[in-house]
């Protein structure tokens, strides 16, 4: 049996659900942009030196990494909701930059004879 009391304490009091989904905010451009600078300028501390033979920045793979996920976790934001599938597809893109940095590396060195 239930009385009104009972009925105003349920899910829907009110008539609208008490947890009710928030439409997310857009990601703004500008945060688009400021990754994708980030992530092009860590992308070329970790290809360019090893172009000239030289080893990569320490640092480069990790911030590679960081910032490719971030960008493609906000292009995947602006999109739907999986965004933490957008940062899996960053980390990849930045695993394939590291891959090809190292045959760049090695085939110069081996190219001049170190």
């Amino acid at each position: 049996m239930t009385t009104e009391k009972d009925s105003d304490h349920g899910p829907s009091a009110g008539g609208a659900p008490l947890l009710a989904p928030t439409p997310a905010r857009p990601i703004g451009i500008a945060w688009l942009w400021l990754a994708g600078v980030l992530a092009v300028a860590s992308y070329a501390s970790v290809l360019i030196p090893p172009l000239f033979g030289q080893p990569s920045w320490p640092g480069g793979a990790p911030a590679a990494t960081i910032f490719s996920a971030v960008l493609f976790f906000l292009m995947w934001r602006r999109r739907g909701p999986m965004a933490w599938r957008g940062a899996l597809v960053g980390v990849a893109v930045a695993l394939a930059v590291l891959i090809v940095a190292g045959f760049f590396w090695g085939y110069v060195r081996a190219r001049v004879g170190h």
